[in-house]
């Protein structure tokens, strides 16, 4: 009777730790392979001004041209968050928590880096997952530094 006892836990024990469900770290945290750094290197540029003001509000004007909305800006912390919802309601709260809506999130971060420059790293995702194509990116910043008129760096 113990040994079917025994037998019936290590079994059951087996069975449920043999069965592996994602974690929070697995599916949040994941890169698809890509490196941070691959990953910093598409999404971020440098500028060659000190201005944080006219790189936000360039930032802020190149967001709009495509189409975003702006719905939150902090110059303090030098973020900027933006939504494009294609097609239907105007509660952009509560489009952006719907998986099915064609909605593009972005949020923007500009830093000084030095004395004499700025970077500027934009995030996207679409229907809740990170837009992971290049394109994108160099897309937005060739927007931005003609509207500031200048040069975007790679970063180091």
């Amino acid at each position: 009777m113990k040994k079917c006892l025994l037998v019936a836990l290590v079994g059951a024990s087996m069975i449920l730790t043999g069965c592996q469900t994602p974690t929070v770290t697995d599916t949040v945290l994941d890169n698809n392979g890509e490196t941070q750094l691959q990953i910093r290197s598409y999404q971020t540029r440098a500028f060659d001004t000190a201005n944080k003001t006219q790189v936000m509000r360039a930032t802020i004007a190149t967001l709009q041209d495509y189409g975003f909305i702006i719905t939150k800006t902090d110059e303090g912390l030098g973020t900027i968050s933006a939504i494009k919802d294609v097609g239907g309601s105007h509660l952009y709260d509560e489009a952006s928590l719907d998986p099915t809506r064609k909605t593009t999130l972005v949020t923007v971060t500009v830093t000084p880096k030095g004395k004499d420059r700025m970077t500027v790293r934009m995030n996207a995702e679409f229907r809740q997952k990170p837009i992971k194509d290049p394109k994108i990116y160099q897309d937005f910043f060739a927007s931005l530094s003609k509207s500031l008129f200048l040069t975007a760096h790679a970063i180091d």
